[in-house]
């Protein structure tokens, strides 16, 4: 496979060397799949809950929202991708959605509101008083992984007094960071010595300029504490891998086929398993790793021999350990989807560590039936945007390892504002590429297809070839043509910006492909093997072929269809997306006479609920 240097840019225009013909963007998402799939995994608590100092929480072992032993709502997102230079695993993700991850504010695209917030459980610090130096401490990060947040936006924390009122105690207005801070917010209020004490943390957003993305971890209260201590002498793991980009057993893929991985495992096999630590402590820590594999299919497991690593201060340091690749583990029958699923801790507790729920951590290597380079989450969206009579292409690269049958391909597609269920495209399989291989050669092109919203799965939607392309073992490429009219383009694709370097992305405008300059891996997957399940929706068939003439048209458009008693309804809209006209087709054309000249989209929809889309020119 063939690598081109890539340039990392965040939401800035990416001019391709044809004088500006397309446009490469990175945007912010508009929801977030993970919260609008997952299942609530808080408990409902009726009965009050009342903590103790002290107080620690630092995010490792909960399932996307704040646990309810500790926390009274579940508006943010915990999760392990969307902040950099975690201390460890799991932080606290601040940004414009909701607790089912969709918007605060859908309909005014540029609203700054009060979005997210953190509250604790009461703690009862009604035998406490000033004097017993009480402090509350935290780590916040701006942007991360994900968008900076604005001028205008803010991270705030709140106290609430015996009254009942809330006082704000803290604020950090927007900024990029580079690294997680610290703050020390002393408790010195008489009014906050109550038995129904509670902190907030609020965040301030600007929807659709970023997501205004903050993250929070490691939060302490505790009594006896000063300005100073900040130090909280502990050990802990941080991601898998041995940087924030290695996150899997394999070397490009983060999942592929189990054939085609056994067919070539030399090349796809890494070798290595890698672990991130942080130590906290003031001194270099000493502690003895394991590691435990376990595969899904054949129980087969794997324990290593226990290595002593060595971190010192302040310092996030990988360490890897040899996996054979012979290990029985590693065996499996091909025609079956399984994992690897993996954990490392320390072989003993470390004497004096702050915390051990953050002394373990899980990773899970799938094989199944598509090639990814994404980790299934999307840090932010990829888009197109290409001048009026200009198409644009975007392409990932993969390779088959044994000649195989492309089924098809799944894609997630974030949602938009205004809605994209409009904007159709081309999918297509390249064998080779003018950027790579000096010349193009498409094996396969399935049009008039549009992004779905509705029926995904983890995000994701499978669109299914209805006359799938067999292929020989060698690199082939994935594109998505969004054709020449200008109101195709901007479509957005989930961008997993955890990758670097294994994305192997191209795009196109009007003559000759170009390396991506934009990082990160696009949620593209395609689909191999057998036969795409009948229970798969198929989206890729549920497209019918229409013809419109003439175009441009005067007062009437004709419609052609292949089919008889088709029972078409049409609705034609202006490119804002604002209904014009929609009705039932009767006989074989469309009075356009009340429509103003112009460009316009004609939808149509049949008995069977297939689409088709077409642009017009009324003249």
């Amino acid at each position: 496979m063939n690598a081109f240097l890539k340039i990392a840019f965040s939401g800035i225009l990416v001019l391709s060397a044809l004088c500006g013909y397309t446009q490469e963007f990175e945007t912010a998402i508009m929801e977030n799949p993970v919260l609008n799939n997952a299942v609530r995994s808080q408990k409902a608590t009726k009965a009050r809950t009342v903590l103790n100092l002290p107080f620690f929480e630092d995010f490792t072992h909960t399932d996307y929202y704040p646990v309810a032993d500790r926390w009274q709502d579940s508006m943010v997102y915990i999760n392990n991708t969307m902040a950099r230079k975690i201390i460890s695993l799991g932080v606290a993700t601040f940004d414009a959605l909701n607790a089912k991850g969709l918007p605060y504010s859908p309909n005014n695209p540029f609203a700054s509101v009060y979005a997210d917030s953190l509250t604790s459980q009461f703690i009862d610090l009604s035998t406490h008083s000033p004097g017993d130096s009480i402090y509350l401490s935290f780590l916040f990060e701006g942007k991360g992984n994900g968008f900076t947040p604005q001028v205008a936006d803010s991270l705030m924390l709140f106290f609430q007094r015996r009254s009942g009122s809330w006082v704000k105690v803290w604020e950090q207005k927007g900024a990029a960071m580079e690294t997680f801070a610290t703050a020390m917010v002393p408790v010195t209020d008489t009014s906050l010595f109550h038995e129904d004490f509670r902190f907030r943390f609020v965040n301030k957003a600007t929807f659709n300029v970023g997501n205004s993305h903050w993250h929070v971890d490691y939060i302490k209260m505790a009594a006896g504490r000063n300005y100073q201590d900040s130090i909280n002498n502990d050990l802990a793991f941080s991601t898998w891998g041995t940087d924030n980009f290695n996150r899997s057993l394999l070397n490009e893929y983060t999942s592929m086929p189990y054939n085609h991985f056994n067919a070539n495992r030399n090349v796809h096999y890494s070798g290595l398993l890698g672990v991130m630590m942080r130590n906290s402590w003031l001194t270099t820590k000493e502690a003895s790793l394991i590691m435990q594999l376990n595969n899904s299919q054949t129980g087969a497991n794997l324990q290593t021999t226990p290595e002593q690593v060595f971190v010192q201060y302040n310092d996030e340091q990988g360490h890897t350990i040899p996996i054979p690749a012979n290990a029985s583990v590693l065996n499996a029958n091909t025609d079956e989807a399984f994992s690897i699923n993996t954990k490392a801790y320390w072989a003993q507790p470390i004497s004096g560590d702050f915390s051990r729920e953050n002394d373990t951590i899980t990773y899970q290597q799938v094989f199944s039936n598509y090639f990814s380079y994404d980790d299934g989450s999307a840090e932010g969206a990829y888009y197109m945007s290409s001048y009026q009579g200009v198409p644009s292409y975007v392409a990932q690269e993969y390779a088959l390892d044994v000649r195989d049958t492309i089924r098809g391909v799944q894609i997630y597609f974030p949602r938009q504002v205004p809605d994209a269920g409009n904007k159709m495209f081309y999918l297509q399989i390249y064998r080779k590429i003018d950027a790579v291989d000096g010349q193009n050669e498409m094996v396969y092109e399935q049009t008039d297809l549009y992004p779905e919203y509705e029926s995904r799965v983890n995000g994701f939607v499978t669109y299914r070839f209805s006359n799938p392309p067999v292929l020989d073992a060698g690199a082939f490429y994935v594109a998505l043509m969004f054709p020449a009219g200008g109101f195709s383009d901007s479509l957005y694709i989930g961008l997993d910006k955890n990758k670097r370097g294994a994305n192997f992305r191209y795009f196109k405008v009007a003559t000759q492909w170009e390396s991506s300059m934009i990082e990160g891996a696009l949620m593209i997957r395609p689909l191999v093997g057998k036969a795409i399940p009948l229970s798969v929706t198929d989206l890729g068939a549920n497209t019918m072929s229409l013809e419109v003439f003439p175009n441009p048209a005067g007062q009437y458009l004709g419609i052609r269809s292949r089919e008889a008693n088709v029972n078409l309804k049409y609705s034609i809209v202006d490119m804002l997306g604002k209904e014009l006209k929609a009705g039932n087709v009767t006989g074989e054309q469309i009075d356009l006479g009340a429509l103003a000249d112009g460009v316009y989209l004609i939808r149509f929809r049949d008995a069977k609920g297939r689409l088709s889309q077409k642009k017009i020119i009324k003249h």
